[in-house]
């Protein structure tokens, strides 16, 4: 049963949604760069460990990688290929996130009675 968590973990971080992954990857590029920074994926390469994207910025292409906290699970970080540049979650996206599942978690409450 453990193994078939870890495969569906795992092709979840393959396959699954990524807006979060980009816009922290972005974020990353564009670290030190100013608020009308604009990076644009020239490379991307998924794994269930990691995403790797080259981007391109007005200051040049930027390695960067994400990772999640740990392996398959937890919040995604980013961070340039030379570790200068790092991007994580904010505070209110994690609680936002953690909220939604925990709605989509609990069952329906009963009407009535």
């Amino acid at each position: 049963m453990a193994l078939l968590a870890a495969t569906g973990a795992a092709l979840y971080n393959v396959y699954g949604v990524s807006v979060e992954v980009e816009a922290l990857a972005s974020e990353a590029a564009c670290q030190g760069q100013g608020p009308s920074c604009k990076a644009q994926f020239t490379f991307w390469e998924r794994s269930p460990i990691a995403h790797t994207f080259a981007m391109q910025t007005p200051k040049g292409n930027h390695p960067v990688v994400c990772q999640r906290a740990y392996i398959l699970a937890g919040a995604w970080s980013c961070k340039g290929k030379d570790g200068a540049a790092t991007a994580e979650p904010s505070t209110s996206a994690a609680a936002t996130a953690s909220a939604s599942a925990s709605a989509k978690a609990q069952p329906a409450k009963a009407s009535g009675k």
